[in-house]
């Protein structure tokens, strides 16, 4: 019973990584050039290849940190609020706080670049990780509720 919530909550959690990843994508394609000479036509295209390079690596990240969900299924992590959160949010919060900092860094020095969309979705991802967390602690404590203690 409890692997398969678990299961459920895993595959919801990939299935925002692929919406996130799909609205990223459709961002890139609505972009449009600078200027009409060739010059800004190349770099334009070198930024899209650099965009559809950090969706690519945005996509795996994502799914490599859905899988720290799975250790929910060890009873003193699932039974714990901290660590069970950390099997959530720990990997998209760790991400968030570097890109933060990069952005934040760059757009000090030199202007916004590429990285502030990814740290856009993010964020989202880190959102929604958040609603879907509070929706696991919510279903396992009526779980427990459910289950007679020995």
């Amino acid at each position: 019973m409890i692997k398969k919530r678990i299961f459920r909550y895993w595959f919801v959690n990939i299935l925002m990584t692929l919406a996130l990843f799909i609205a990223y994508r459709i961002v890139i394609a609505e972009s449009e050039p600078a200027g009409s000479t060739w010059i800004e036509k190349f770099l334009f295209m070198l930024d899209v290849i650099l965009n559809l390079g950090f969706s690519l690596f945005y996509l795996l990240v994502m799914i490599v940190a859905s899988l720290a969900i799975f250790f929910n299924q060890i009873a003193k992590i699932r039974n714990n609020g901290y660590l069970s959160s950390l099997t959530f949010l720990a990997v998209p919060l760790v991400g968030v706080l570097i890109l933060a900092v990069k952005v934040s860094i760059d757009v000090y020095t030199h202007s916004p670049n590429i990285l502030s969309t990814v740290l856009t979705f993010s964020i989202l991802y880190l959102l929604g990780n958040t609603i879907t967390f509070l929706s696991f602690r919510k279903s396992m404590k009526k779980l427990q509720e459910a289950t007679p203690q020995p």
